[in-house]
């Protein structure tokens, strides 16, 4: 493709993005419709940290990677560009979204991917779990300029200051690339995807939450688990079946282009799974790589690729249900 195409294509994906964003923020009034208790918990700590300042002690070296302090300055600032609070945390959802909705429509048609957004846990994570969404949409930026290396450093580095999850996606990411190396079999390596995570929970809970519990605190650990509603086997045994499917279904050609995104895809929502299984906060998962979700699908031959966009449909509906 010439230079001419890419840029006439990004500029119209850009356009795309933008406006079904703007829909989505600023046309629906979510607002009204649901009440998102941390984007209310977001509005305090604006107000008290502009108002007295961070309670944040101070960090270096390696602790600095811990102290999530760049959201905690991006929460400073708000006040200053903002006429309130609201608006500027709204903001943050836009501009979250239209990265999402950017990545998504290169890959997958922008009507389809707009309908598949209005997923409960995606709208929760961009109105209100908004903080780990950011860091991810880095992360996606960080992928999408990966020939670039100090850039993808620079990204990686405010994505993990601004969530410390970032250093576990990071991982995951890099164990999957690792393995698609070793194993050099796109079958065997979509289905090693869906047991990793059985080895990242052991992890989790016999090394890394204690590693947070050192440079955090032990009072953090308790923001790594959840409602037993959300972490329930019931509620994530859905995204293990669509993780599944996505694994063994027949692929269309492309698959060779959008494999890692696949894998990553499929992790996610087996991680979900086996994270319920210690009620370990796994929802989030989902909810960050929910595009990559509909762009696996995507990559699956015809026949199969409809119909798993009508189940996805239908559970969004039954979703919405128990939502609202």
């Amino acid at each position: 493709m010439s230079d001419d195409n890419h840029i006439k294509n990004f500029f119209l994906h850009s356009s795309l993005a933008i406006l079904l964003s703007y829909i989505f923020i600023y046309l629906i009034p979510w607002h009204d419709i649901k009440y998102f208790h941390d984007f209310e918990v977001y509005k305090f700590r604006v107000a008290e940290i502009f108002t007295f300042g961070s309670n944040q002690t101070e960090s270096f070296g390696i602790f600095l990677l811990f102290s999530e302090i760049l959201w905690t300055n991006i929460l400073r600032v708000l006040p200053l560009y903002f006429y309130d609070i609201e608006s500027g945390l709204t903001f943050i959802s836009f501009a979250c979204l239209t990265i999402y909705t950017f990545f998504t429509i290169k890959y997958v048609n922008p009507l389809l991917s707009f309908i598949l957004f209005l997923n409960p846990i995606f709208i929760d994570l961009i109105i209100s779990q908004v903080r780990i969404g950011v860091a991810f949409c880095l992360l996606l930026i960080a992928h999408l300029l990966r020939r670039k290396l100090l850039i993808q450093i620079f990204l990686i580095t405010c994505a993990t200051l601004i969530h410390t999850a970032t250093i576990l996606l990071v991982a995951i990411f890099l164990t999957l690339l690792f393995f698609k190396k070793f194993l050099k079999n796109d079958q065997k390596f979509l289905r090693f995807s869906l047991i990793l995570p059985i080895f990242i929970m052991f992890f989790l809970n016999v090394a890394l939450l204690p590693i947070f519990d050192f440079f955090g605190g032990a009072k953090d650990r308790t923001v790594y688990f959840t409602d037993p509603m959300y972490s329930s086997i019931l509620f994530s045994f859905p995204w293990l079946f669509f993780s599944v499917m996505i694994a063994i279904l027949p692929k269309n050609d492309l698959i060779k282009r959008n494999i890692d995104y696949v894998a990553y895809a499929i992790s996610m929502g087996s991680l979900f799974f086996f994270s319920s299984l210690f009620e370990f906060y796994g929802s989030r998962f989902v909810a960050v790589s929910f595009p990559l979700f509909i762009i696996s699908l995507n990559n699956l031959k015809t026949q199969f690729r409809y119909m798993m966009f009508l189940l996805l449909f239908l559970y969004q509906i039954t979703y919405f249900s128990y939502w609202l």
